[in-house]
């Protein structure tokens, strides 16, 4: 497929979100899987920053998937929204936004699959999710004992991209 194509979709998936807003989960949805990989990453963005909870299971999965790679050796100094290197942090910004009031189940599946695989996380992810979701690391309280994380941040991490704000 001609990297053009790629960017088109890129851009329509964007502007769909941007203009939907919740009303263009499923279409984003539906871009998760089976398309060129640039494509879901735009996918999950939009998602991340406007959609409703009824990706959640596909998004988890995702997650699952891009955490099971390695340990990173390279270890970034911050985090810049928008690398690639970051789209593991973007895929999380979306789940825990529909965690409140959410099937029970939830809470703890999106738990175990982060301290399961807390160690392939970069640093610098760690400290952010251990600082805006205090209890989220390995050693933390049970599942059932963790209240959800305030959304603010994950929202503005999703926002920081610049994906979301005006065109000019």
């Amino acid at each position: 497929m001609p990297q053009r194509s790629v960017d088109l979709r890129c851009a329509a998936l964007l502007a769909l979100a941007k203009r939907g807003g919740a009303a263009a989960s499923d279409v984003l949805s539906a871009h998760l899987t089976g398309v060129p990989e640039a494509v879901a990453d735009y996918a999950v963005i939009g998602l991340a920053g406007v959609g409703d909870d009824r990706a959640w299971s596909e998004l988890h999965t995702k997650l699952r998937r891009q955490l099971d790679r390695p340990p990173p050796a390279l270890q970034p100094r911050e985090i810049t929204p928008g690398l690639k290197q970051f789209q593991v942090l973007l895929t999380i910004a979306y789940l825990p936004r529909h965690l409140s009031g959410s099937p029970s189940e939830r809470i703890p599946r999106l738990v175990a699959t982060l301290r399961s695989r807390f160690e392939r996380l970069y640093r610098v992810e760690q400290d952010w999710l251990s600082e805006h979701w205090p209890g989220i690391t390995p050693n933390g309280p049970r599942p059932d004992r963790l209240a959800p994380p305030d959304p603010a941040p994950f929202q503005a991490l999703v926002y920081a991209t610049h994906l979301f704000g005006p065109v000019h």
